[in-house]
């Protein structure tokens, strides 16, 4: 399998849209439609497109003593995500519903069955759905990408925190011609970069790589970028 900023992975992305009718969405970070989840013993099915997948085992994760002691639990969920084997779950336990939450895994590829508990806390279980992947976002009028050429630039921006990746791509942007392509891959979805492409005048088509661990976008240069 090619590196994440590969020749690669970029017409792996394009290959997608040539299979699959895009649905135009028009919004960064709309939330998608998941599948019906059930609980049985010992294990969790998760039913998508008429296929069932089995996830035989969940890592657990108590943030309850990091809030009640006023702490942030997300970056030490996101850690617990980013070790996640494939397939396997998620069990978190929390003073609240976490229903911020629910959204950022929906974009990673998981589903949720939440179960409150005793004195008001709850419990979360976050389940791998199958294929996720493959859905692709797009802006207006970009369904017609899988046609972009090839990227000029492709850069790997994993390793940067936000806003870094953001800045880093609108910067490269300015210097590039427009109908010209960029590809870039992300550490998670951007909440914000994709509006801002929008309202500068670019294009953009982006989802989750097979791993679930990054967010790839080819991003076209538009005539007023």
């Amino acid at each position: 399998m090619g590196s994440p900023h590969s020749p690669e992975e970029a017409r792996r992305l394009q290959l997608q849209l040539r299979w699959r009718s895009l649905k135009c969405l028009g919004a960064i970070g709309r939330q998608r439609s998941l599948p019906y989840t059930f609980v049985v013993i010992g294990q969790v099915k998760s039913k998508l497109g008429g296929q069932v997948s089995t996830t035989a085992s969940f890592k657990e994760l108590d943030v309850r003593p990091i809030l009640r002691d006023g702490g942030e639990p997300f970056p030490a969920i996101m850690d617990a995500v980013q070790s996640l084997k494939p397939g396997e779950g998620l069990r978190l336990l929390a003073t609240f519903r976490p229903m911020p939450l629910l959204s950022v895994m929906a974009r990673r590829g998981y589903s949720a069955e939440l179960k409150e508990l005793d004195g008001g806390e709850w419990e979360v279980l976050f389940i791998p759905v199958p294929d996720i992947s493959a859905e692709v976002l797009h802006s207006i009028g970009a369904e017609e990408a899988a046609a972009w050429p090839d990227p000029l630039w492709r850069i790997d921006l994993t390793e940067q925190q936000p806003p870094a990746p953001m800045e880093k791509v609108l910067s490269l942007i300015e210097l590039m011609e427009p109908g010209e392509v960029l590809f870039a891959v992300f550490s998670e979805e951007s909440r914000f970069l994709g509006a801002e492409l929008e309202k500068r005048g670019h294009q953009w088509v982006g989802n989750l790589d097979a791993s679930k661990r990054a967010y790839r976008m080819l991003i076209r240069v538009g005539e007023e970028g």
